[in-house]
């Protein structure tokens, strides 16, 4: 519910404990993530608590960053 914007980050966070509540036995997850994704799965990655024990790795392609 809500609007998605590239940092909302918790839409990805509540689906992978969507999923691993189905499967307890869900292993970590490799995730990538393609521009405005990327820069949610990078959100995902630095601020969320469950990353180590849900996420193993994960790639940003082409993610929408401002670096100055």
């Amino acid at each position: 519910r809500g609007h998605t914007h590239a940092g909302r980050w918790t839409d990805l966070a509540e689906v992978i404990e969507g999923l691993a509540t189905r499967d307890p036995s869900l292993p970590k997850l490799a995730m990538v993530g393609f521009s405005m994704g990327g820069n949610q799965l990078l959100k995902l990655l630095g601020c969320w608590n469950g990353t180590a024990e849900r996420v193993e790795r994960g790639i940003a392609v082409a993610p929408p960053l401002k670096l100055a």
